[in-house]
């Protein structure tokens, strides 16, 4: 089940104003290529993208100011052109990705008028997406050959070759994917539970601590935390976790989330530390 937000009907549209984000993308129009004819390979493209990350949806006829990334305006469609885009997209999903993701297209009725199209694209957990495009034969290869094209915050980028092993860990995709789902609002204050170092003899100790979530970076393996200062006394730090260190995370209730932690935080010498293994 996806921890993205599907989009199945009018009342799960955004407004006006929404931000485009990792697991959302906004298009105007479908791509058209040089024969005016839906741009099958950028269709498949926006797909992978999605599918070798976090999942999400594509919003089709919701136009972004690509100056802010908002929703700016709706470029409704009717009927007979929404079923047209479902075509392009289940056929681009179908003859050019591999692995082929799953995909749910969904015409949405606008309550203004006309139809939108969702795409709503569900992870790939075991490995990136590849989109088929033609080799260059001037360049020593003209036969088939794959791109793999990932959504880390509002763009597709082609991975590189050394890049692709960091999304082939089904552990590691899964617990980005729950980081994900974690809503702006409640990435504030996150209870991170782990092994803590307080005594004069180091032993760890199970604790928690309320941290803020600012980055996930999965090209880096790292997840970036920073601790604000509360009513007690304390002082601010920064803290950089690899994510395999993080055995999942969790709702407590509506927006509180809780994540727990393989490693340590080391508080036994001078600024907050973070430790992999718990010394013994």
């Amino acid at each position: 089940m996806p921890t993205f937000a599907r989009i199945a009907s009018a009342a799960d549209l955004p407004q006006q104003g929404a931000h485009e984000s990792p697991s959302l993308d906004f298009k105007g129009e479908v791509s058209t290529n040089s024969a005016g004819k839906h741009d099958m390979f950028e269709a498949a493209k926006d797909v992978a993208a999605l599918a070798s990350v976090y999942g999400g949806v594509l919003l089709i006829g919701a136009c972004e100011n690509r100056g802010t990334g908002e929703l700016s305006a709706w470029k409704r469609m009717p009927l007979v052109d929404a079923q047209q885009v479902v075509k392009t997209y289940e056929l681009a999903v179908r003859d050019r990705c591999l692995p082929v993701p799953v995909i749910d297209v969904v015409i949405v009725a606008h309550p203004d008028g006309d139809h939108v199209v969702a795409v709503n694209v569900l992870p790939v957990l075991h490995q990136p997406v590849g989109v088929k495009v033609r080799g260059d034969a001037t360049d020593g290869w003209g036969a088939e050959t794959y791109v793999f094209p990932a959504r880390f915050s509002t763009h597709a980028i082609p991975l590189r070759p050394d890049q692709i092993a960091m999304l082939m860990n089904p552990e590691i995709r899964r617990v980005m994917i729950l980081l994900e789902s974690i809503p702006a609002a409640a990435r504030t204050k996150v209870t991170f539970t782990w092994h803590t170092y307080t005594d004069q003899h180091l032993r760890p100790l199970m604790g928690s601590e309320m941290l803020e979530i600012q980055a996930i970076e999965p090209l880096t393996n790292s997840l970036l935390l920073i601790h604000r200062p509360g009513p007690y006394p304390s002082l601010p730090f920064e803290l950089r976790i690899p994510l395999d260190d993080v055995e999942t995370a969790w709702e407590v209730r509506p927006d509180q989330w809780s994540v727990r932690v393989s490693g340590g935080l080391d508080m036994s010498n001078g600024p907050a530390k973070y430790t992999t293994r718990p010394r013994r």
